[in-house]
């Protein structure tokens, strides 16, 4: 299982068009906040191929990580 900085550094190893700008505790979870100019299908399918939640809205990415699936 990804930490979330390995995570988000995969996720820019792969999509450069991302820029992520906050990440912030919620619940027993953790939001990583992203915007972009537009996300490939390419993208879209890796994101769901991963075990996390995400919605993206007005051009920007919302990431929903379990804690314990991103942290020891």
């Amino acid at each position: 299982m990804l930490t979330a900085t390995e995570y988000v550094v995969k996720l820019y190893e792969q999509f450069p068009e991302l820029y992520f700008y906050d990440e912030r505790e919620y619940r027993d979870c953790v939001k990583l906040y992203f915007e972009f100019k537009k996300l490939s299908e390419k993208a879209v399918e890796w994101l769901k191929s991963v075990d996390t939640t995400f919605t993206v809205m007005n051009n920007r990415l919302i990431i929903i990580a379990r804690e314990d699936e991103f942290y020891e």
